[in-house]
């Protein structure tokens, strides 16, 4: 019996779940035409696409190794493990648009290093704080260095 609840918990639930997200994504995209989607992929130029996936993955790293600073004094956890868990929650996030991520990954770094998800999720909001205070210094730095153009013209467009 016990054999069976292992099984269910550990393979029947993730594949339901796979099988509903993949639902919800066929149904949230049924009206997207393929055809032009695939022919302005065609057109795009490559370079280019090749240049935003390796700056979007980078940003990504600077992420977790930010993470792994906060989680350091629980565990030394490797950054690209960090990165792995926040892509996940990412990609958790697309499927579910509900703002899951940081619960997500969250749980799965927790459950991989065998943390409580608690202390893990604080982290998570200590880097969400850290964002927002970083933000706000960036935000008052443009505010008193940024210059408004005096120009009439601009204002009457505008």
């Amino acid at each position: 019996m016990r054999n069976i609840r292992t099984l269910a918990t550990r393979w029947l639930v993730p594949i339901v779940g796979g099988v509903v997200a993949l639902t919800a994504v066929f149904y949230l995209y049924r009206g997207l035409n393929f055809d032009q989607f695939l022919s302005g992929l065609r057109r795009a130029n490559l370079g280019w696409i090749a240049m935003l996936a390796a700056t979007i993955l980078f940003e990504q790293f600077i992420s977790g190794w930010k993470w792994r600073q906060l989680l350091y004094d629980l565990r030394p956890i490797s950054s690209l493990r960090l990165t792995g868990a926040l892509l996940a929650g990412y990609g958790a996030n697309v499927l579910v648009p509900v703002g899951i991520s940081p619960l997500v990954r969250s749980w799965l770094i927790a459950r991989l290093e065998g943390l409580k998800m608690a202390t893990v999720l604080s982290t998570t909001m200590i880097a969400r704080f850290i964002d927002g205070v970083v933000f706000a210094l960036f935000a008052g730095v443009v505010a008193v260095a940024g210059q408004v153009p005096q120009s009439t013209a601009i204002w009457r467009l505008g």
